[in-house]
C-alpha cells in the first residue's frame, strides 16, 4: 500500500471516529449542560498541561526508530524502552498531580468541589502513557488495519460508556468514563502488540536501555516541547480566564474547542502516515520528497478546506439540533476557535511532513513555541482589560495565524517546498472572509447558497490537486469497456451458509469486476457477538472505512446503523442511510464503479432502494429470491417492504425470479420478469469430502434430517414435534440455527425430545458429510404465504446427493413428486419417511441427474445472458 492509500485508509478511520466522537460529545454536552460542561473542561484543561509534561516526543520518537528497524527483537527492545522512559515520567507526575489536586481546585480556582474529579483524570494519566506507545508501535510497524479497527471499535463503546455514565451519575459518572474506556482501549492495543511481536517482547539490556532511550530522544526531545506548547495554546483561554469568566462563559469556550479540535482528528490521521514515509524518502531521495510533500500538501489544503467549510457554514442548526439550543450564544466564538483549529492542523501535517523528516524538530517547536506565546500574551491583555470568550477566541486565532505563516515561509526558503501556491491561497482567504461574514448570522438560505458556491470551488481545486491518487480509480482491474456490478446483496459475505448472493457473485466476479455491499448491522450489536472473533471484527471494521479486495475483480464493503430499529422504523433507516451512503458511493467512485452506461446494480435486498436515485443511468437487475413482503412481518416493516419493492419493479432493466409464484407476483408488475429457477451447490453434495462424522455414526438409524437456518417462519416446528414423538426410534438430525427467531417455542419444544439434534451451524463445506448420512432428507416447512413463493437451494443439494427426500408446505416443489415424497399433514409426512427408508437410493441416479442441470455455474450462466440482451 503506497502513502496515498495509506493515507486515505487513515482519513477513512477517522472519518467514522470523529462522527461516532461528535455523537459523544453532543450526548455529554447535553447530558451536563454548560455550566457542568465547562467545569469538565476546566478539570481537564488542568490535567491536561500537567499530563503533557509526561509525552516526552516517546510516541513520535517511537514511530521512528520501530519503521527502520527490520529484527523483531529489536522492535521490542524499542517497545520497552519506550513504555519505561514514559512511565519514568508519568506516574510522578500522577502522584505530584493527585497531591496537588486540592490546591489547585480550591487555592487558584476557587472550586474545592473539582477535587474529586481531578484525582480521576489524574489517575487516568498512566492509562494514557500505556495507551500513546501501544499505538506507537502498531504505527510503526505499519500494522494500520488493526490499530484502526481497535480505534473504531473503542469510538463506538466510548457512545455507550460516556452515555450511561455521565446519565447516571453526572460529572463523576464523565469522568470515570474517561477511566473505563481508556483501559479499554490499552487492552485492545496491548492484544495486537502481542501477536504481532510475539517471543520478541524481551525486557531490554542496561545498554539496550541506554542505546535506545536516546535514539528514540533525539527526536523526541523537540516534539515534546511542540506538544506541550499545542497543550497550553489549547487550553490557555480556559487556563488564563478560568478564575474570572462564569461557569457558563467557560462552557462556551470548551464546547467551542472541543467542536473545532473534531479537526486535529484529520491531522493525527495523516501526521501519523506521513513521519515514517516522508523521513525515509528525505534521506534516500531527496528530489522525489520534495515533489511528494508538495503534492501532498496541497491535496491537505484542499481536503481540509472542504471539511471546515462544512462546520463554518452549519455551524447554528449543529449548536441548535445537536450540541443544544442553551449553547447558541457560543456561536461567534466556535465561528473563530474552528478556524484557529483549521490553522493548526495544517501546521500539524506541514512540520510533520516537511520539518521533522528533514531532521529538523527544533523549527516544529518554535513555531509552536511562538503560537502559545503570540496567545499567552494577548489573553494576559485581555484579564487586564477586557476578559470576553469571544476575544479569547481570537487571540487563539491570531497565534496560530502568525505560525502558521511562519511554516509556509521557512518551508519555502529551507526546503523549496510550496506549501501554499498563489492557487490555492484563494481559499485561506475564502474561509477567512466567510468566518467574518458568518459572524453576522445570515439566514440558512444564504448560507447554504455560498456554501454550495465554494464548495464547487473546493471541488474544481480537489480535481486540479489530483485529491484522489492515480491508480486508485481503476483498482477494479477490469478493462473499460466491460460491465461492472454493485450488488446490494442483503446478507454478509462471510456468513456461514451461503445463499444466492454469496454463490452468484462469487461466479459472477470471474467475469465482471463486482463491488458486493452489505446489508447495515447494529454496530454495538454486531461488536458484542463478535468480541471474540478478532480476525472477523478487523476484516468487518476494515470494510466500514475502507473496503476488502477478496479477488481481483471481487471487492466487498460493509455498512452500519449508528441507531437500532432500522429495519421497522422508516425515520431511523433515513438516518442510517444517509451516514452510509456516501462512504458507499466513494468507495464505488474510487474503485472505478461509476461509469453510467458499463454500471449494472443487481439487487437482492429491497431496502437497496434507497439506492436508486444515486445511479441514475445504471442499468437495474432485480433479482427476486423470495416474497420479501410475506418475510417481512418477521423482521420487518411490510408496507415498507411494498414501498421499496415496487419501486425496485418500476425501475428494474431485468427482474428474474426463483419460483413460478414468484413469476405471477413481479410479472404483472414489470415486463422484463424471467423465471431462473434457484440453484445449489449440486458438486459439493454429489461427492462429499471428508469423514463421517462420528457423531452420527453412533446414533440409531434410521437417520432422517435437514440442514439449514431454523426459523418458525419458515419450518413446521409442530409436525416434527409430532413426528419425532410418534417415532422415537428415529433419530432427527437438524444442522444449523436459527437466524431471526431465536427463542422460537415450536423449536425450543423440539429440543427437548431425546430423539432430536439440533447440531448447530458449521462451515457450508462440512455440511454435506453430515447429509451423506442421512437416510432420508427432509423439508418440513409450514404451509404459509411465504414459502408458497418459496424454491429453498437446499432442494437441488440433497438432489445431489441421491438420498430419498420428503417435502411438505412447499407448492413449487409439488411438480418432481416423481422423485420426492410430498405430505400435506403429519400422517402422510410419516408415511412418506417409512416409504422412502423402504425404496432406499431407488432413484437416485435420477436426482442426481436432473440436479445436475441446476448448479450454480449454470444458473449465472443464464443470468448473465438474459443481463448482456438487456444491456
Amino acid at each position: 500500500m503506497n502513502l496515498a492509500k495509506t493515507q486515505l485508509f487513515s482519513l477513512g478511520t477517522k472519518a467514522v471516529t470523529t462522527a461516532l466522537g461528535i455523537v459523544q460529545s453532543i450526548i455529554v454536552i447535553r447530558l451536563l449542560g454548560p455550566a457542568n460542561f465547562g467545569l469538565a473542561g476546566l478539570v481537564m484543561s488542568v490535567g491536561s498541561v500537567v499530563g503533557v509534561a509526561q509525552h516526552l516526543g516517546i510516541v513520535d520518537g517511537a514511530i521512528r526508530e520501530i519503521a527502520v528497524l527490520k529484527d523483531k527483537a529489536e522492535i521490542g527492545k524499542v517497545f520497552w524502552v519506550s513504555h519505561l522512559v514514559r512511565q519514568t515520567v508519568t506516574v510522578p507526575l500522577t502522584i505530584g498531580l493527585m497531591l496537588a489536586a486540592g490546591f489547585i481546585t480550591d487555592r487558584i480556582y476557587g472550586r474545592p468541589e473539582l477535587t474529586g474529579y481531578l484525582l480521576i483524570f489524574a489517575a487516568s494519566l498512566v492509562l494514557q502513557g500505556l495507551q500513546d506507545v501501544l499505538g506507537a508501535t502498531l504505527t510503526g510497524l505499519k500494522r494500520f488495519g488493526g490499530l484502526y479497527a481497535v480505534q473504531i471499535l473503542t469510538a463506538a463503546c466510548n457512545i455507550v460508556i460516556f452515555g450511561w455514565l455521565t446519565w447516571q451519575w453526572g460529572l463523576a459518572g464523565f469522568f470515570w468514563a474517561i477511566i473505563l474506556t481508556t483501559s479499554l482501549m490499552v487492552i485492545l492495543l496491548a492484544g495486537l502488540v502481542r501477536r504481532a511481536l510475539g517471543d520478541s517482547l524481551r525486557l531490554p539490556s542496561r545498554a539496550d536501555l541506554a542505546r535506545y532511550a536516546r535514539r528514540v530522544m533525539r527526536i523526541g526531545a523537540y516534539m515534546y516541547l511542540a506538544r506541550i506548547f499545542f497543550v497550553v495554546w489549547q487550553r490557555l483561554p480556559l487556563l488564563v480566564l478560568g478564575a474570572t469568566l462564569s461557569a457558563d462563559q467557560l462552557g462556551y469556550l470548551n464546547m467551542s474547542q472541543t467542536f473545532g479540535s473534531r479537526l486535529t482528528i484529520i491531522a493525527m490521521a495523516l501526521s501519523e502516515v506521513n513521519l515514517a514515509w516522508m523521513s525515509s524518502l528525505f534521506i534516500h531521495e531527496r528530489s522525489e520528497f520534495t515533489r511528494l510533500v508538495t503534492k501532498n500538501m496541497h491535496r491537505v489544503l484542499v481536503l481540509m478546506t472542504a471539511l471546515t467549510l462544512v462546520l463554518l457554514f452549519f455551524t447554528p442548526e449543529i449548536l441548535r439540533y445537536l450540541i443544544g439550543a442553551a449553547f447558541l450564544p457560543a456561536h461567534d466564538i466556535v465561528l473563530v476557535v474552528t478556524a484557529a483549529f483549521y490553522l493548526y492542523a495544517l501546521m500539524d501535517i506541514g512540520t510533520s511532513s516537511v520539518f521533522v523528516p528533514a531532521d529538523k524538530p527544533g523549527l516544529r517547536a518554535a513555531l509552536y513555541g511562538a503560537m502559545s506565546g503570540t496567545t499567552l500574551l494577548l489573553l494576559i491583555g485581555l484579564v487586564t482589560f477586557r476578559p470576553e470568550p469571544l476575544l479569547a477566541g481570537v487571540a487563539v486565532l491570531t497565534g496560530a495565524m502568525i505560525s502558521y505563516a511562519a511554516m509556509v515561509g521557512i518551508a519555502q526558503r529551507n526546503f523549496g517546498v510550496s506549501l501554499v501556491p498563489k492557487r490555492l491561497a484563494v481559499l485561506l482567504l475564502l474561509l477567512g472572509g466567510g468566518v467574518v461574514w458568518l459572524m453576522g448570522e445570515p439566514a440558512l438560505l444564504w448560507r447554504t447558497l455560498v456554501f454550495v458556491l465554494l464548495l464547487v470551488y473546493v471541488a474544481h481545486e480537489s480535481q486540479q490537486s489530483n485529491l484522489l491518487p492515480r491508480g486508485i480509480v481503476r483498482a477494479a482491474g477490469d478493462e473499460p469497456s466491460g460491465l461492472r456490478i454493485i450488488c446490494f446483496a442483503g446478507a454478509p459475505f462471510d456468513q456461514t451458509t451461503w445463499t444466492n448472493r454469496q454463490q452468484i457473485m462469487s461466479r459472477v466476479a470471474k467475469f465482471y469486476p463486482v463491488l458486493y455491499v452489505e446489508p447495515r448491522v447494529w454496530i454495538i450489536r454486531y461488536l458484542w457477538q463478535h468480541r471474540t472473533e478478532w480476525r472477523q471484527l478487523v476484516a468487518f471494521l476494515k470494510r466500514i472505512v475502507w473496503h476488502e479486495r477478496r479477488t481481483d475483480k471481487l471487492f466487498i464493503k460493509s455498512q452500519w446503523n449508528i441507531i437500532p430499529g432500522s429495519r421497522e422504523l422508516e425515520p431511523i433507516a433515513l438516518i442510517n442511510h444517509l451516514i452510509n451512503r456516501p462512504n458507499v458511493l466513494a468507495c464505488a467512485r474510487l474503485l472505478g464503479f461509476h461509469a453510467p452506461a458499463k454500471l449494472v446494480i443487481w439487487i437482492y435486498d429491497t431496502e437497496a432502494a434507497e439506492y436508486l436515485s444515486a445511479f441514475a443511468g445504471a442499468r437495474v437487475l432485480y433479482d427476486c429470491v423470495d416474497d420479501h413482503a410475506a418475510q417481512a412481518g418477521v423482521d420487518r416493516n411490510p408496507r415498507r417492504v411494498e414501498e421499496e419493492e415496487q419501486a425496485l419493479l418500476a425501475r428494474a432493466d431485468l427482474v428474474t425470479v426463483t419460483s413460478r409464484r414468484l413469476l405471477e407476483l413481479k410479472g404483472s408488475r414489470n415486463p422484463h420478469a424471467q423465471l431462473v429457477l434457484n440453484a445449489g451447490d449440486v458438486e459439493l453434495y454429489a461427492r462429499p469430502a471428508g469423514p463421517a462424522p462420528a457423531y452420527l455414526a453412533n446414533l440409531p438409524r434410521p437417520i432422517v434430517g435437514s440442514v439449514g437456518a431454523l426459523d418458525a417462519y419458515k419450518f413446521d416446528f409442530d409436525l416434527l414435534y409430532e413426528t419425532a414423538c410418534s417415532r422415537p426410534a428415529w433419530s432427527f438430525v437438524f444442522v444449523g440455527a436459527p437466524v431471526i427467531d431465536q427463542r422460537a417455542e415450536g423449536l425450543g419444544r423440539l429440543k427437548q425430545l431425546s430423539n432430536v439434534h439440533i447440531i448447530g451451524t458449521m462451515p457450508r463445506q462440512k455440511v454435506p458429510a453430515y447429509v451423506a448420512m442421512y437416510d432420508v432428507c427432509l423439508i418440513p416447512y409450514r404451509a404459509s404465504r411465504y414459502n408458497a413463493a418459496s424454491f429453498p437451494l437446499k432442494f437441488w443439494e440433497f438432489m445431489a446427493s441421491g438420498k430419498p427426500i420428503v417435502v411438505t408446505g412447499l407448492p413449487e416443489l409439488e411438480e418432481y413428486r416423481e422423485f420426492i415424497g410430498y405430505a400435506e399433514n403429519t400422517a402422510s409426512f410419516i408415511m412418506a419417511i417409512e416409504q422412502a427408508l423402504r425404496d432406499g437410493r431407488a432413484g437416485s441416479p435420477r436426482r442426481q441427474s436432473l440436479a445436475a442441470e441446476h448448479s450454480w455455474d449454470k444458473r449465472v450462466a443464464t443470468l448473465l445472458k438474459l443481463l448482456t440482451e438487456r444491456t
